[in-house]
């Protein structure tokens, strides 16, 4: 196909390569383009006039940015980038909290046939009270798989997530979570299910 094309001059997408122009085309100067505006580059620095042409407004934001720096401080030390920095972190940091506000669980989840209620960042068995005897479970630590082992009816509500109150017998529950020290032996905690 290449050389049929080749032979009778016809440009194909597979022979468009090997076009070659008669004469070079003229190439137009490059001419410098001001940013386009976006609005204020920092927080605190006054909006543009819709009037105010965009290099301007870049200008005024460069400037603003410049004030901003020297005030904060050194700027061979990096402590004035390091201050903005600094707030711009605590405010992204405040955004994802409210990120993790609004997806938050339900109120309610069901669970190895018992409801579970979110409370305080952890899910509690409904028949938890405060005069319940605990035994408290460090999360993923051998414990906890013992636990799952004597008890694999519970694996359900296990699963929840990495703080938990689950009761396992009549005024007991073993509390499960991630900043829990000590780890029961599995027969302490065979004598705490009975």
């Amino acid at each position: 196909m290449i050389a049929i094309a080749r032979r009778y001059g016809i440009v194909t997408p597979y022979t468009s390569y090997l076009v070659v122009e008669d004469e070079a085309l003229p190439q137009p100067a490059p001419t410098p383009m001001p940013p386009p505006h976006w609005g204020p580059l920092l927080p605190g620095s006054p909006p543009a006039s819709k009037s105010a042409a965009p290099m301007a407004a870049f200008e005024q934001d460069a400037a603003t940015f410049d004030l901003m720096a020297e005030s904060a401080g050194d700027l061979g030390s990096g402590k004035a980038m390091g201050g903005a920095a600094m707030n711009m972190s605590k405010k992204v940091g405040k955004m994802k909290d409210a990120e993790k506000m609004e997806s938050s669980p339900s109120a309610n989840k069901w669970a190895s046939d018992r409801v579970f209620v979110w409370q305080s960042g952890r899910w509690v068995d409904s028949g938890y009270d405060s005069s319940t005897k605990t035994m408290e479970i460090g999360y993923a630590t051998q414990s906890y798989f013992d636990l799952l082992a004597l008890r694999p009816d519970l694996k359900d509500a296990m699963s929840l997530g990495t703080e938990i109150v689950i009761m396992v017998a009549k005024n007991k529950a073993v509390v499960i979570g991630l900043e829990i020290d000590g780890e029961p032996s599995k027969s302490k905690i065979k004598k705490f299910l009975k």
